[in-house]
């Protein structure tokens, strides 16, 4: 309904596009609609359509939305937060770990895969924690990543591609470069702390 207002009125500059990506990401991580869906939807409809129309018109919960607020550390792929790192990460580009190539996003072949896989650590982590989506990712097969651990997996890449090209991929799935550490000494918590950063950085630009 927003962008039809802004194609219809002719407001639909990259500036008032921009307003609505603050409008979507302040509502998906905000759980925005979790409850109250139509009025708030109604609500936040009329607000929007006057922050179009006047740059200093900023809705209220825009205003207070703070990503470092949020909590990422979730593992039900039904809830908004998940969801909405998902698409992060599709936006992304989530290059295929093995070619370095944009995958093709077939929906069958499309796969959630755990960077640290639950088989190798659920010994020292409940599943829960295991099952963040901060410790997952897009992928259009694991066959060859299989069970391995990060150390393993990430190190095997490194030998055949290079540390720079693997922190290039790595960041196309909001794995920032500082974390190839904490991949390749195992370490689960220290890896979720930086991929959380980068979440929140992408989220602010």
């Amino acid at each position: 309904a927003m962008i039809r207002y802004l194609k219809d009125k002719r407001l639909d500059s990259e500036r008032n596009y921009l307003k609505l990506d603050a409008w979507y990401w302040a509502s998906v991580f905000g759980n925005r609609y979790e409850h109250s869906t139509d009025t708030v939807s109604k609500q936040d409809y009329d607000k929007m359509i006057k922050w179009f129309n006047d740059d200093l018109a900023v809705p209220d919960f825009i205003k207070k939305f703070k990503p470092e607020d949020v909590d990422y550390d979730v593992s039900i792929q039904r809830s908004a937060i998940f969801k909405g790192v998902v698409s992060l990460i599709v936006l992304k580009g989530a290059k295929d770990f093995l070619t370095g190539q944009s995958p093709e996003y077939e929906r069958e072949k499309v796969q959630l895969d755990h960077i640290f896989p639950r088989s190798k650590f659920s010994s020292r982590y409940r599943k829960e924690y295991i099952d963040s989506i901060l410790n997952r990712t897009i992928i259009s097969s694991n066959q060859r990543k299989m069970n391995k651990k990060p150390s393993e997996f990430f190190g095997s890449l490194i030998k055949d591609y290079g540390k720079d090209k693997v922190i290039e991929i790595l960041e196309t799935h909001l794995i920032p470069g500082d974390a190839l550490g904490s991949l390749l000494n195992d370490n689960l918590e220290y890896f979720k702390e930086k991929r959380k950063r980068a979440i929140i950085e992408e989220i602010k630009r």
